[in-house]
Order: structure tokens, then sequence, then C-alpha cells
């Protein structure tokens, strides 16, 4: 009689369980204030059991940035009360923005060349000045990504469509190779 060698059950990585993933992308000049997408991708990220950052559905009690209350802006601006848009502006989204970048362990991005943008950008810039992980999804392909974006987020890290990055993600969540230096996750329990 021999012993026969006991199945050993693996244990399922989940790599990015507790993570923290911020959304950046344009809003302004949208057609759905980047709604539709980061719908879609808060979705899956909650599916992996990361929690999501987003400026079109900002933590309580901040503003979001496609609010009613956004008109407020909108009203200083036809005013011309620029120093009430600029202190709007800067306290109400972008400090707020930021700081949710400052809390993320990582990033998506969306960048549609044909829309123009500025706080996807800052908040990229950010994020690589942290040395977290950013991903961005280009309409159009990689081929249209601004040239100073290629500069700074390496190119395994841009994909032609939402779909590319997501499984790239899910293959890191459920890898069971070692996240390299750009990924710090720190187990809080």
């Amino acid at each position: 009689m021999f012993l026969q060698a006991e199945k050993i059950k693996v244990p399922e990585a989940n790599h990015l369980y507790g993570a923290v993933v911020y959304l950046a992308g344009a809003i302004q000049y949208d057609s759905n204030s980047g709604q539709c997408w980061r719908d879609f991708v808060s979705l899956k990220m909650k599916d992996l059991g990361v929690k999501v950052f987003s400026p079109t559905n900002k933590p309580s009690p901040f503003v979001s940035e496609i609010s009613e209350e956004l008109g407020a802006v909108d009203k200083y601006i036809k005013e011309k009360n620029w120093e009430a848009a600029h202190a709007y502006i800067r306290d109400k989204i972008i400090r707020v923005d930021l700081r949710m970048v400052d809390k993320s362990d990582f990033i998506i991005a969306r960048i549609d060349p044909k829309i123009h943008t500025c706080g996807t950008y800052h908040e990229i810039i950010l994020a690589s000045s942290q040395k977290k992980p950013v991903f961005i999804f280009v309409d159009g392909g990689i081929q249209n990504i601004p040239k100073w974006l290629l500069g700074l987020v390496h190119p395994k890290y841009i994909f032609d469509d939402i779909g590319k990055l997501l499984s790239y993600l899910y293959r890191i969540d459920k890898s069971c190779f070692t996240l390299n230096n750009k990924w710090i996750l720190f187990d809080e329990n």
C-alpha cells in the first residue's frame, strides 16, 4: 500500500484586494463628463475588492465635479468673478482630486487626444512623482498618446482600450509572481 499525495490547494492570489484606485480622465469637455467609463471601471474594480476614488463620485461631503453644485463655477465665470471661480476650483475640485491621488495606490487614466484636459495630466504627473503605478488607455490606440505622456509612463502600461488594461490588472491580481518595486501595497489588517 502506498500513500497518495494529498492535493494541496494553492490560495488564490488577490494582490489588489484592499487597494485604492483613482480614475483620472477628462470631465469638462467630455460629452458625458467621463461618467460612463468610470462607472464601468468602478464595477470591475469593486469585483476585485479595490476601492475606487473618482472625481465624478467624490467621498462625502465633497462636491462631485458633475453635480449641479459645479454650476457655481459657470455662474462665477459668466459674472466674470474670476477670484470666486479660482477659489472654488482650487478648493473644491483641484485640492480634493489631488488628495484622492495622494490616498490612492494606483491610477487608471483615460486619454482621448481629441479632448483638451489639464487636470488629468496633473494627476498623472503627481502619481508618477509619488512612484505609483499609472495605467492609461488611449482612445484610438497607443499611437495617439501625447508624446509627453509616452515619456512619462512606460509603454507596457499604456493600452489601446479599457478591456486590455483591465485584463492586465486581472493578471496582476491573480498572479503568483511578486509585484515589482512600483507596487507597495500594505495589508492594513
